[in-house]
């Protein structure tokens, strides 16, 4: 499905894939909301939204975000400085940083658990499997 951001409420998104998935039997266990906005005012609320519709479903909901804004992107933690505000609401965030000949994934947070230094893995573009970096 595709939506605009700026044109659609987050309520009206969640009830169309809710419908997709509950009454056209659609077996997800995950849902990607690719190239989400979180500069949007009402950010926060969406977020709560997002996993109140994921908790009643029991399904994962998973966001990318291409970032913008002026430099430093990140904080001294990796974390990106768009999203700082929401890491509370987080369980998992993972970044992606582009190489030469791949996609650097560096772990940020993981649920409440400690976030073990020096996991280094990577993403082959050609292949689009993850490997430990050597």
């Amino acid at each position: 499905m595709n939506f605009k951001q700026d044109g659609v409420k987050t309520e009206q998104v969640l009830r169309s894939v809710e419908s997709m998935i509950v009454a056209g039997h659609f077996n997800a266990d995950t849902v990607i909301f690719d190239g989400y906005d979180f500069g949007r005012p009402e950010g926060s609320e969406d977020l709560k939204k997002f996993r109140e519709f994921a908790s009643r479903l029991g399904l994962e909901v998973w966001f990318s975000a291409s970032l913008k804004g002026d430099e430093p992107l990140f904080n001294e933690r990796g974390v990106p400085r768009e999203l700082e505000a929401f890491l509370p609401e987080m369980d998992v965030l993972i970044t992606l940083k582009a190489a030469a000949d791949h996609v650097r994934l560096n772990l940020i947070k993981n649920h409440d658990h400690p976030v073990a230094k020096g996991l280094h893995l990577h993403l082959d573009p050609t292949t689009l499997l993850i490997a430990q970096e050597s």
